[in-house]
């Protein structure tokens, strides 16, 4: 059997893998370059069971209201987005009963859980490096009702396996030192030491490598123009160059697979997102650091900050109040701390 996939990011190059490995014919199809080059280039790249909860918890809807006409706010939304968000956004809210949304959340750690096993497999099998960590990740809080808010959160999550250790600030500085310089501002923390985190584009490449050499066939710089159907089932993908047929077809084309989808005349409950986030550059000449941004993101339901991404190290003299190393905890860059910089940010949606 034959499989085309189109979309070469996370969910494309992984599925490439599995269909070859049970004996399929690979075709993946994408218009960049190489892998992971849009919607997982900078993906968050956090297996965190810790992090699972849905976006619509209890409460979203004022937060969403409190949002508009706000470019800053940590859930912003548009008003010229609402007319396209009418039937999504009534789903949206309907799930963000406490019901719901704790029925979702457990849903959520079990298939996160499933994907840690299913990514040690891979590793036993593969040898590659992602920037892969298993030392667990840490949320931080700056006031007590939002702490004893994540604990209650945290044992929620122990029926679901998820273990965690309350810190307060001296159990803080032994996990990670470098939050000396905001120790003050902020009352405890939790450790969840079953989290991972990696690089989803140094996957995406390694991944991509490894399928290449068992036979998968990556047609890059190849724009798919036209889906082509019969009777309702898919006929081929229609590129520049050529149409390409397969006995069995993926669609991973990220924020794009919602418009495809379309197309076919089926409908993805999926619309394009992405949390605040708040951008501080630190310079490229800071000792020790590997990047020039520092991302952490905000989230106003509740008052902890979370890490985006891994933050990279910097010196403390180039960003003003600001955590300036990372390693597994947030840089707290968010609000006040970012308001001094010479830099400023720009809350991104």
């Amino acid at each position: 059997m034959r499989a085309l996939v189109l979309g070469s990011g996370l969910a494309g190059i992984t599925a490439a893998y599995y269909l070859r490995k049970n004996g399929l014919d690979v075709t993946v199809v994408d218009r960049a370059a190489g892998p992971a080059r849009e919607t997982s280039y900078a993906n968050g790249s956090m297996i965190t069971p810790s992090l699972a909860d849905p976006w619509n918890s209890p409460g979203v809807f004022g937060v969403l209201l409190r949002s508009l006409g706000r470019e800053d706010s940590a859930m912003l939304l548009r008003p010229s987005a609402l007319p396209s968000l009418i039937g999504w956004g009534i789903a949206f809210l309907r799930n963000s009963s406490q019901r719901n949304f704790e029925r979702n959340y457990l849903s959520n750690v079990g298939l996160v859980h499933y994907s840690q096993w299913v990514m040690r497999d891979l590793l036993q099998a593969h040898a590659f490096a992602f920037d892969h960590a298993y030392d667990g990740t840490v949320k931080i809080f700056r006031n007590s009702a939002a702490y004893d808010y994540g604990v209650k959160v945290a044992h929620f999550l122990k029926q679901a396996g998820v273990q965690h250790r309350s810190l307060d600030r001296a159990a803080l500085l032994e996990v990670e030192p470098q939050l000396h310089a905001v120790i003050d501002e902020i009352c405890g923390g939790i450790a969840f030491p079953g989290d991972e985190t990696g690089n989803a584009r140094l996957f995406c490449e390694e991944l991509r490598r490894i399928c290449a050499a068992d036979g998968v066939a990556f047609r890059y710089a190849e724009n798919v123009v036209d889906i082509a159907t019969d009777r309702k089932r898919v006929a081929g993908l229609r590129t520049a160059k050529e149409t390409l047929a397969a006995d069995v077809y993926v669609l991973a084309a990220g924020s794009f697979s919602a418009t495809w989808a379309k197309h076919l005349r089926f409908e993805l409950p999926v619309r394009q997102a992405i949390r605040s986030a708040c951008r501080c550059i630190v310079g490229n000449n800071a000792p020790g650091c590997r990047s020039s941004t520092i991302r952490c993101t905000r989230r106003s339901s509740r008052s902890a900050a979370y890490c985006a991404s891994p933050v990279r190290r910097s010196s403390p003299a180039t960003t003003p109040r600001c955590v300036p190393t990372g390693s597994r905890t947030c840089a707290i860059c968010c609000a006040a701390c970012i308001r001094n910089s010479p830099n400023r940010p720009r809350a991104s949606t």
